[in-house]
């Protein structure tokens, strides 16, 4: 082969590479890893991750297995939002005196304490349930009563881990 097919083919793999590594979700979005997810999914990652089939088949396995085992394929809260593409603020319809839960995928970090509150349109809270993580845990649930005699028919319920807001909805307690 001349130089210039050597050259050619070298900035032609060398942009393969370049393209299946910038997509990589792990790597592309440590955030994902740590914070709340959606469940919309992110395309893109999932395809420049099958581009790494194109070098071969064991880095695409590994970049499909990798992403697909972190669930860095899924956009976050955070930035769905930011896109405004969430229905975060939507009203949800809770009647007084109901039990609400979210449950938490994922394992937590040790030593983390989350908490789930409802709180009344002047930052006073209405119920609380606060709960230490169970890092071996894909799964934890957190319930929350809404009080019987809340006064008020406005209020926002707040995910928090370790005193930082995650996620929060709009809600209306009704009869």
């Amino acid at each position: 082969m001349n130089k210039v097919t050597v050259r050619l083919t070298s900035w032609a793999i060398l942009g393969v590479l370049l393209a299946a590594t910038t997509g990589c979700g792990y790597i592309l979005y440590p955030e994902r890893r740590t914070e709340p997810l959606s469940d919309t999914l992110d395309v893109s990652a999932v395809v420049y991750d099958c581009l790494w089939l194109l070098p071969g088949i064991v880095p695409g396995v590994v970049a499909l297995i990798v992403d697909g085992t972190n669930n860095t394929w899924y956009y976050s809260e955070e930035e769905l939002a930011q896109k405004g593409w969430t229905d975060q603020q939507s009203r949800r319809v809770v009647p007084r005196g109901a039990e609400m839960q979210i449950r938490l995928h994922g394992p937590a970090p040790e030593d983390a304490t989350v908490a789930l509150r409802l709180l009344a349109p002047d930052g006073t809270v209405l119920a609380d349930s606060t709960t230490a993580s169970e890092p071996l845990t894909d799964v934890q649930a957190l319930s929350l009563t809404v009080p019987d005699d809340a006064r008020t028919t406005d209020a926002t319920l707040v995910l928090e881990v370790n005193g930082r807001r995650q996620v929060a909805w709009n809600v209306e307690i009704v009869e």
